[in-house]
């Protein structure tokens, strides 16, 4: 039986996680680290349901939907995110032969949700690192006729900047690097959610240009 201290110390949390968790989308974990309230009792606080109705009536049931389906979705990318980290430790590891080991498969959806902004970044990055048409090709597994067209699709005034660097790179293993290594950067800060890396992050390649990088991923 738990004393009225203690329901009224579950409904203040409640209410506290719950507006933190809807302002920002951070994990268990952040907001734990925000509030000072233990990771394991914010899981338990913010998946009750019967206190969600309890606290906030036959609106609760709703609330509570919304917050587990954000929940989940937030467990996945977090997943997906520490997948592409792992990837990224093998794409630029070379084997025997010289070539480039691991499957090469990275996600620009988990940076940016829209086709736009994903080749407006992939514009300043190739600009920045010196990156040819077919290491792109290879690491985002996306057909070079593809690449080439929506480049320049959204980025013409930088058509002639990208024709040349994109076609005259013969070696670019070492921008390759750098880029892979910015890369894992750049996931590991949407992983953590923090803004104010990810902007760093952003503003080193576009030189100001700010592209607004996750913006419909990290509330």
């Amino acid at each position: 039986m738990r004393s009225i201290e203690q329901e009224e110390k579950i409904i203040e949390e409640t209410k506290l996680l719950l507006k933190l968790f809807l302002e920002t989308n951070a994990s268990d974990i952040s907001l734990s680290n925000i509030t000072g309230i233990s990771s394991s009792t914010v899981g338990r606080r913010l998946s009750n349901k019967a206190n969600f109705i309890s606290i906030f009536g036959d609106e609760g049931k709703k609330i509570y939907e919304e917050v587990k389906r954000r929940r989940q979705e937030n467990l996945k990318k977090g997943k997906a995110l520490g997948g592409q980290t792992t990837l990224l430790n093998h794409v630029y590891i070379k084997n025997e032969d010289g070539k480039f080991q691991g499957s090469t498969r990275l996600r620009l959806d988990l940076v940016y949700p829209d086709i736009a902004s994903q080749y407006k970044f992939l514009a300043h990055a190739t600009m920045h690192f010196n990156l040819s048409l077919n290491t792109l090709g290879e690491l985002f597994n996306i057909n070079e006729e593809d690449l080439i067209n929506n480049l320049i699709k959204y980025n013409p005034k930088y058509a002639e900047i990208l024709n040349n660097i994109l076609y005259s790179k013969e070696n670019d293993d070492i921008g390759r690097a750098f880029f892979l290594n910015y890369y894992r950067d750049l996931l590991n800060a949407l992983k953590k959610k923090d803004k104010g890396e990810l902007q760093n992050l952003i503003i080193m390649i576009t030189n100001n240009e700010v592209l607004n990088v996750g913006r419909k991923n990290n509330g």
